[in-house]
């Protein structure tokens, strides 16, 4: 155990995702490159008594081979010798999915991007073109992935790998090792906002039994600028102005355009629509990819019974409405059981969670009963509310396969990472900037973290040492057994931070490379003589919400060793600095880079230091 003392209007048609995909979708895949071998790695089969059991709608707690939703993902994978491929184009192209014409980033010319999908077990060969026109470098991050002896292909420009350059591409290759619904995105500055983004889902059991896969449901916030316009608005200090439309998969019927304005395009706007038949039950993977709204969402009519949290198998509970921060994904099932009577037609809603209905209209998609009706729902359903943007109570989010966190420090007071911000000068500018960890994260794009945590890439010594300050590295180091644990507070005196200052925001923290347990989450200050910490299989995932001026306890298990990022989710705050990145068991990360990784690693970071020192684009926030 180790704690730091640190400061810190056309129908979408739905179609029904498979459970398990075929072979004819795979081909095969040697992984010449990475010295692992999967068939040796976790792939034991666990030895359940239930080994006949058949991924079915009556059995969907199955999976194949004995694996099954009470199986220990982290030491059993199923060994399936298929390998995934999908190719990925990113493109600037305009895109109007609300009606409103806007230059965007897309890939495969549309928003969002294909599905990437995959079962249990499969390993998967994505290769990314960049060919964008705007001088952007580019990476892809695939968010929640654990990336087990893969810390490379994490897709961080400037914490793991150098961005690809123009013309460039770059092939990222993964096991997955979990299962359920995510998203990918570009992690380079402030691209994913404007288009960069895409749903991955990852077939396997569920935790409640369902007829009927919709797949991955992306909800966000839509902005007619593009983000790096509005980025200076977030450097300047002044808050960034909230956004003009939302999207519900790509889509939104409603946004009112100016009379005479030659950006708008209503025959191109569109309303997400599913129709369902009463008695069946229906999953989906609800994922928030928002650059900076925490949505409420709810179904007018229907409750619904959440499975998932953030790839994480949990104890199904019922509920009529979920707080999704950014970067948040559950899975749920929806049971086509409204009363029909009076119409046939229900509203999908999603609201800002700190505004009302009045302030944020939620009505964005529709449930029809009656695949010929055309009619929008009557208004009629009463706002949920919001509980302040609160994530789910810690009592409702139970995993199935429990996590059981042991020697627990005592958290004291100055023990925390402070969320905080402050201004600095940059380049001649002043600058407004976010903290996490005393200091405001600022890499450089031609020298990730990789590169200093493993000599074979750069000849940098290996230890958090030799990082540069604004780097925020984290030296972490134990065994697989180990845990270490940190408070994150957004509310704190003055006097212990050396020049930060608190802000009242609430915070969506991700962590990469791991799942954390959440011990405490509260709306209040931290008081280190008065708090209380869930310690029996507690809450874990990868997304969880600093309160306004409260705070969040967590910790993670030692068992991934690589350079992790960990950040706020809301875009315009990762790009001003609040972020850090964990260097975890620095001497252990060679081990996972074989010389066709390396290769590939320096040759694209030389690449991309010859293409930027003659490029007009420069770096101007965080990099990440």
């Amino acid at each position: 155990m180790q704690l730091f003392k640190v400061i810190w209007a056309f129908v979408i048609t739905v179609v029904d995702y498979p459970a398990r995909l075929g072979s004819q979708l795979s081909s095969s895949y040697s992984y010449d490159d990475v010295p692992i071998d999967w068939k040796d790695q976790f792939t034991l089969p666990p030895n359940h008594i239930d080994q006949g059991c058949v991924n079915s709608p009556q059995r969907r707690d199955c999976w194949q081979d004995g694996y099954n939703i009470h199986t220990d993902y982290e030491k059993h994978v199923p060994y399936t010798g298929v390998t995934r491929k999908y190719t990925l184009v990113i493109t600037n192209a305009p895109w109007s999915g609300d009606g409103y014409t806007e230059q965007s980033m897309l890939i495969n010319g549309s928003y969002p991007g294909p599905t990437v999908q995959a079962n249990w077990g499969d390993e998967l060969e994505i290769t990314v073109h960049n060919q964008l026109t705007n001088s952007n470098g580019t990476s892809i991050h695939w968010h929640g992935i654990r990336q087990l002896h893969t810390n490379y292909a994490d897709g961080v420009a400037g914490i793991t790998q150098c961005p690809v350059t123009p013309n460039g591409t770059i092939i990222y290759k993964w096991r997955a090792l979990q299962y359920g619904t995510s998203w990918y995105h570009s992690h380079f500055s402030l691209q994913y906002p404007d288009g960069i983004a895409g749903p991955i889902v990852l077939h396997g059991p569920t935790s409640a039994n369902y007829d009927i896969d919709l797949g991955p449901l992306l909800i966000t916030d839509w902005y007619h600028r593009d983000a790096f316009s509005l980025e200076y608005e977030e450097l300047s200090g002044r808050a960034v102005q909230g956004p003009d439309s939302k999207l519900m998969n790509g889509t939104y019927g409603h946004f009112k355009c100016l009379a005479g304005d030659p950006n708008c395009d209503p025959q191109a706007a569109s309303t997400y629509q599913v129709t369902f038949v009463n008695g069946k039950r229906y999953k989906w993977g609800v994922v928030n990819t928002s650059a900076a709204t925490q949505y409420t969402f709810w179904i007018d009519g229907h409750n619904f019974t959440v499975v998932e949290a953030d790839l994480v198998p949990i104890q199904p509970y019922e509920t009529s409405v979920l707080n999704i921060a950014i970067g948040q994904r559950y899975e749920i099932i929806v049971d086509a059981n409204a009363d029909t009577t009076a119409h046939t037609d229900f509203w999908i809603n999603m609201r800002d969670c700190s505004l009302t209905s009045q302030q944020d209209s939620p009505y964005t998609g529709i449930i029809r009963y009656n695949a010929t009706s055309a009619a929008d729902p009557p208004l009629f359903e009463l706002d949920p509310g919001s509980n302040g943007c609160a994530d789910p109570p810690l009592v409702s989010l139970v995993p199935i396969v429990p996590r059981h966190p042991t020697k627990i420090p005592a958290f004291a007071s100055g023990n925390s990472f402070y969320v905080s911000n402050y201004n600095l000068t940059r380049d001649g500018q002043n600058v407004f900037n976010w903290e996490l960890a005393n200091s405001s994260l600022y890499i450089n794009w031609s020298m990730p973290g990789l590169s200093y945590a493993a000599p074979i890439l750069s000849g940098a010594p290996n230890s958090a040492a030799s990082f540069p300050p604004s780097y925020a590295p984290i030296s972490i180091n134990g065994t697989d057994a180990d845990w270490v644990y940190f408070v994150i507070e957004g509310l704190f005196p003055l006097v212990d931070t050396p020049h930060g200052r608190p802000i009242p925001a609430a915070h969506p923290i991700h962590l990469h490379g791991h799942d954390f347990v959440i011990l405490a989450q509260s709306g209040a200050a931290f008081d280190a003589s008065n708090y209380t910490l869930r310690t029996q299989n507690p809450p874990r995932r990868d997304v969880a919400m600093l309160p306004v001026n409260g705070y969040l306890i967590v910790g993670f298990q030692t068992d991934n060793p690589g350079v992790w990022l960990m950040h706020c989710h809301i875009a315009w705050h990762a790009s001003a600095g609040l972020a850090l990145q964990f260097v975890e068991r620095a001497r252990e990360i060679e081990r996972d880079l074989g010389p066709g990784v390396v290769r590939e690693y320096g040759e694209r970071c030389e690449a991309w230091t010859a293409f930027y020192e003659e490029s007009r684009a420069k770096q101007s926030d965080s990099g990440i």
